[in-house]
C-alpha cells in the first residue's frame, strides 16, 4: 500500500510541475564531469564556510 501511495505521490508532483523525475533518470547514466547539469545552481547557495565568513 504504501509504494502504491509513493508512486501516485512522484505522478502527481510531477503532472502539477512541482518537480520533473524525468530529468533525474538519466542520473546515474549521465555522470561525467563533461555532461550536462540537471538543474542550474542558484547564485545564493553558498557553502557554510563562506556563510560564516570562514573561507
Amino acid at each position: 500500500m504504501l509504494l502504491y501511495a509513493y508512486i501516485y505521490h512522484l505522478y502527481k508532483s510531477q503532472r502539477q510541475g512541482k518537480i520533473d523525475y524525468e530529468k533525474y533518470a538519466r542520473l546515474a547514466l549521465d555522470d561525467g564531469l563533461d555532461d550536462r547539469l540537471i538543474e542550474k545552481r542558484n547564485g545564493q547557495d553558498k557553502k557554510e564556510g563562506e556563510v560564516n565568513g570562514m573561507v
